[in-house]
């Protein structure tokens, strides 16, 4: 099972991640630490001003929001006034730093980027499609919540109680002797009305 650190603190402070995964794994739930997305630096939310055909190449204007930027790619899933992830000059993606290169006689100022590239997805659907009320320029890695610590829990098959995160809190929370709030609010129901037949015949 996976546990978000952002998730376990709506209900429980945590100081010291590894000493939580630590105490449960001598507990007898064994658990590790990982961190959800790629090191990945400088990556802005772009968004499409114009397309211009360079033969089999497509010459993308688009805003970064403190700049603009001329981008060549064989793309075609991408529209005007799409939001995108764009790897400007100097950002930071797999290990490499992205720097400006010439397509067809034109500088490429850098590259639009998939869901793959960004280690969200193994299918290459083309470049990913942001939701349209992302903020211009916004850091992607931080959109996405890159850097978040997880909490991957080995849930035996006699622990049925910890396969929530209510239960994974609450064992948590005994585990380092520190209260756990759960301030849920379910509205209470009265009554519930339901259309109910018994048929008996043939069984």
């Amino acid at each position: 099972m996976l546990l978000p650190l952002s998730i376990l603190e709506t209900f429980l402070k945590i100081e010291d991640p590894q000493y939580v995964a630590d105490k449960l794994s001598i507990s007898g739930t064994e658990t590790s630490l990982k961190t959800f997305g790629l090191d990945i630096k400088n990556v802005k939310v772009g968004q499409i001003l114009s397309i211009q055909k360079l033969e089999n190449l497509n010459l993308y204007k688009v805003s970064i929001g403190d700049a603009d930027l001329d981008i060549v790619t064989s793309a075609s899933n991408v529209f005007v006034g799409a939001k995108i992830p764009v790897a400007p000059p100097g950002a930071f993606l797999n290990g490499k730093t992205i720097e400006p290169k010439s397509f067809k006689g034109v500088l490429s100022q850098g590259m639009f980027l998939s869901a793959k590239e960004l280690g969200l997805d193994d299918a290459d659907d083309g470049i990913l499609i942001l939701d349209k009320d992302v903020k211009l320029g916004a850091d992607v890695a931080k959109l996405l919540d890159f850097g978040e610590v997880i909490f991957e829990c080995e849930i035996t098959p006699n622990r049925g109680d910890l396969l929530s995160v209510m239960g994974l809190t609450r064992e948590i929370s005994a585990l380092i002797g520190k209260p756990h709030q759960f301030n849920i609010d379910i509205p209470s129901v009265d009554r519930i009305e339901l259309d109910i037949h018994i048929q008996t015949q043939t069984c």
